[in-house]
């Protein structure tokens, strides 16, 4: 977040919290906002009566521009194993929002490819959120064999797919 607001009310709020929560001694559990938004959905979910395919993605639809949700709803397809969820995951690993992206590439792993070697594929494509999103789903493989793919988006066009492509060499070399 502070990242991503360099200014402005949301930015002094954050800096307001992030102060308080610094100053304060009292220790506390953390609780996780991804769970917290999982528990939002399941109210939901439960509120509309049913929680098959169709409920999820009109609750979803609802909530366009709330990434912790759309991954919230996201993972609760991807449980149910339903018929569009490898398609709604390719979606999301290669949307331009972060939260969702990550969460997508974490569930990918757990999923079949599209095609065989598909991720490693489309590291090849003009698109920066395909190569993105390829990228954070190789790095989640933690597949030693997709270094020599990934060595060579050190020196791409896109400093993020430089950066990205650094973090996934990482992450693979450290096997966290």
């Amino acid at each position: 977040m502070q990242k991503n607001w360099k200014s402005g009310d949301l930015r002094d709020a954050l800096d307001k919290t992030i102060k308080i929560i610094e100053e304060d001694d009292n220790t506390s559990c953390l609780i996780s906002l991804h769970d917290l938004v999982d528990e939002r959905l399941e109210q939901d979910i439960r509120q509309a009566g049913k929680g098959d395919t169709a409920t999820i993605k009109k609750l979803t639809a609802k909530h366009p521009d709330d990434q912790f949700y759309q991954a919230a709803g996201l993972r609760k397809l991807v449980s149910l194993k339903s018929k569009g969820a490898q398609k709604d995951l390719l979606s999301a690993v290669f949307s331009d929002g972060e939260i969702l992206s990550d969460a997508a590439a974490k569930l990918a792993v757990d999923l079949p490819e599209p095609k065989q070697g598909f991720w490693k594929q489309s590291l090849q494509s003009s698109k920066t959120n395909e190569v993105l999103g390829s990228l954070k789903v190789l790095a989640h493989q933690k597949d030693p064999k997709s270094e020599s793919l990934i060595l060579p988006l050190l020196t791409h066009e896109d400093v993020n797919v430089q950066e990205a492509a650094k973090k996934a060499l990482e992450v693979i070399k450290s096997g966290d």
